[in-house]
């Protein structure tokens, strides 16, 4: 029964109701009151409890809704307007009850962080000048040149924010001269988009694959559509992005392209900034809190503009959003992994149904989930078969390493060919998807490793930095000089990462330079660009990688594509895992011969007879997903069977084992009630990494054909898990349609 509202509801005092999201893991929005029409998306201040709380108005009501609460009056409005527009409130509602996720925890995960705090939208307002009108002639004495020159500037370029004067030269006392003698004047506004002026039309003539793809999502404008955009390596899929940019530019619209690293946006923006007259915005958690909520706030205006952005931009505002494209759509850092967990792809896609728009999934090497929808024509298949340039796909050499000394990280053929391409002039990438110089410490005496005290996990050895860190949970410890079971000195690093090859291949090519572009070495702002620049002024050079460097980047002069440690990945417990390790591959292989000189791939392997190098030597995905899904079809896996895990962790102990297996049983207790049933539910089962930050983790996955089948189980997982005592020792999700399934 719900408590009546402790607030007097009077004719001079009337009372609306507003439901509202606060940023807390709770499956609940909350109702608060107020005497003024608040609009939903308007961030306000609330107290829940003992503490203020920031929410954001999701609805409001005329009449007290039924609440077993009191209802307080809201504290304060935080912004005159909203924060987020009614469609991403509906996108996220949407998201909220797919993915089983915190209303509150997710309506904040797509704002910027600087606006989770107590702060108005005016504070992200920007000190404009503009000169007043009118002014003739102006009152300027024949030396005041500086003043002459800013008043004149100002005059061409109104509404100028600080920042643009000072590049000009002009100075703050400048500024303040002119104000006084009434001839600015300052002002605080919004952030505007700035317009781009084209540096020139670098803009290539279309293909007729090209074409034809432009032309299809064209007449698609203005209804949902979805396009797969299959493209090989160097097909030319920017081109086709940016002459879709420009069309709906053209028709005053908005377009948002999500790429899935933050290294990529760099070099898509400058391409798309060079050649669109409109404001071209990037978006992604390196920028610093203040200006990534400035861009956002950007995003609310309903000018042309093109936004570039990772994961989370897909829920910017954009009120005249006339087309989404996702380029790299298979990518696996589109799925939200922890703490909030969502796939930017779906969300994407239902965001175009809602808003009845195209949207473009672009990749040259298609998730089978995204293929199948197009082989059953639930998305029209656009395919670019050839390089742009005419250049041929490189030819691929498997070297087999089974004989090779531990101690040795290439072959001597592998050698041979690398010093080969740098003697004519020529660059190197060399891909390896482990950072660090070396995953493993260990005695060679009693064969002691060095692992984590807090993961179940070897800590991987980073001679830069002297020490052993755990990638898991961050902890970083001093390399031990000695043995701490046997107090041997003889430790020795085991396997090689890329700060290892980085060092050896810096001591055979001293004359070359060796870059190296992971994690660890694009800390600092403007790192990657500055590799970048390097590697495009063409000169012999070797980069040394992890898969950071596998998609989006063309370098002409890079000629030879060196794959290292692939085996993990032909025998593994992951269902997935080769048609991820054949993805990065042939991406990575698609780095090699974009130009005008032919391109070469060489791959080291202990297993030279496993199948899957067959395809991978004709670069042939097709062939593999086509045999690939004749298998998942057989035994009922994606994209045969919708997937959910129940995940369950525990603070110190194991107690979420026992806890999660009593929802396992109480899964299949309802399952027995049901008759002809489908649905496969999992033994409770630790995670691949059992221990993580002293969390003990374990997870039980749940299946089935039908997805609605599988989304009213998920509904009785989660009712009873709402009735399991919270504590901050014992953490619980449910994960739709994961990407680790053990």
């Amino acid at each position: 029964m719900s408590i009546q509202t402790t607030l007097a509801l009077t004719p001079d005092n009337p009372l609306s109701f507003f439901e509202i999201a606060i940023n807390r893991p709770l499956f609940q929005s909350f109702t608060y009151a107020y005497t003024k029409d608040i609009q939903p998306g308007t961030r306000v201040l609330v107290t829940l409890g003992k503490s203020t709380e920031i929410g954001i108005v999701l609805s409001s009501y005329q009449t007290s809704p039924k609440v077993d609460y009191s209802i307080n009056l809201i504290d304060k409005i935080i912004d005159d307007s909203p924060t987020l527009s009614e469609e991403i409130l509906q996108l996220i509602r949407w998201t909220s009850q797919y993915y089983f996720q915190p209303i509150g925890e997710l309506v904040f995960t797509f704002v910027p962080n600087y606006l989770k705090q107590n702060k108005p939208l005016t504070s992200l307002h920007l000190e404009v000048f503009s000169a007043l009108p009118d002014i003739h002639p102006p009152t300027l004495a024949k030396n005041a040149k500086k003043q002459a020159f800013a008043l004149e500037y100002l005059t061409k370029h109104p509404n100028c924010p600080k920042d643009r004067l000072s590049a000009a030269g002009i100075t703050r006392s400048t500024l303040s001269e002119l104000i006084k003698k009434q001839l600015i004047i300052k002002e605080f506004r919004a952030p505007a988009a700035i317009l781009n002026a084209p540096n020139k039309d670098t803009s290539l003539s279309l293909t007729e694959e090209q074409s034809a793809a432009v032309q299809a999502v064209i007449e698609a404008k203005d209804q949902f559509s979805s396009f797969l955009l299959e493209g090989i390596t160097g097909s030319g899929k920017t081109e086709v992005y940016l002459h879709i940019c420009q069309f709906f530019l053209t028709r005053q619209q908005q377009v948002l392209l999500l790429v899935p690293e933050i290294g990529l946006t760099p070099q898509l923006a400058e391409r798309l900034q060079s050649q669109l007259t409109a404001p071209v915005i990037t978006l992604h958690s390196e920028l610093a809190n203040k200006e990534r909520a400035s861009r956002w706030l950007q995003t609310h205006q309903p000018m042309p503009m093109v936004v570039i952005g990772t994961r989370s931009a897909v829920a910017c505002n954009l009120p005249k959003l006339g087309c989404i494209i996702l380029d790299e759509e298979h990518d696996a850092s589109f799925k939200q992994q922890d703490g909030i967990r969502y796939h930017s792809r779906s969300v994407a896609i239902k965001r175009a149904q809602l808003k009845n728009i195209p949207i473009v999934l672009g990749s040259a090497t298609p998730s089978l989930e995204t293929l199948t929808n197009s082989y059953q024509k639930r998305y029209q298949h656009l395919t670019l078969t050839q390089r742009a340039t005419g250049a041929k796909l490189p030819v691929t050499i498997i070297e087999d390493t089974a004989s090779l000394p531990t101690n040795e990280l290439f072959t001597e053929h592998t050698l041979h060919t690398i010093n080969t391409t740098l003697s004519n002039n020529q660059q190197v990438l060399i891909f390896i998807n482990r950072r660090g110089f070396a995953p493993t410490l260990q005695c060679s005496q009693c064969h002691w490793v060095a692992e984590c005290d807090h993961c179940d996990i070897a800590l991987t050895v980073h001679q830069s930095t002297n020490s052993v860190d755990c990638h898991h949970c961050e902890s970083k410890h001093p390399i031990p000089k000695r043995c701490p079971r046997c107090n041997s000195p003889y430790l020795a690093p085991l396997g090689y990462g890329t700060e290892r090859i980085e060092s050896e291949l810096t001591q055979r090519f001293s004359n070359i330079p060796v870059l190296r572009m992971d994690r660890d070495s694009t800390q600092k702002k403007g790192s990657i660009e500055k590799i970048r620049d390097q590697l495009l002024q063409n000169k012999p050079c070797i980069l040394v990688g992890t898969q950071m460097v596998s998609k989006g980047h063309n370098f002409p002069n890079l000629t030879l594509t060196v794959v290292l440690n692939c085996d993990n990945g032909l025998y593994s417990q992951d269902f997935r895992a080769k048609e991820h390790l054949l993805q990065n591959i042939i991406q990575v292989a698609g780095r090699s011969g974009r130009g005008d000189k032919p391109g070469k791939v060489i791959i080291q392997s202990s297993f030279i007879d496993h199948p899957l190098f067959d395809y991978i030597k004709q670069q042939d995905f097709r062939g593999f997903a086509k045999e690939e899904l004749k298998n998942r079809e057989k035994l009922s896996l994606p994209p045969f069977s919708h997937q959910a895990a129940i995940r369950m962790q525990s603070l110190m102990d194991n107690s979420a084992y026992t806890q999660l297996l009593k929802v396992e049983q109480a899964l299949k207790a309802y399952k027995a009630s049901q008759s002809n049933d489908n649905l496969d539910i999992s033994l409770t089962m630790p995670a691949a990494v059992e221990r993580k930050s002293n969390w003990y983790r374990y997870l039980i996955m749940l299946s089935s054909r039908d997805r609605k089948h599988l989304h009213h189980y998920l509904n009785v997982a989660h009712n009873y898990l709402m009735t399991m005592p919270r504590t901050k020792k014992l953490k619980w999700v449910i994960d739709v349609d994961p990407l680790d399934t053990w």
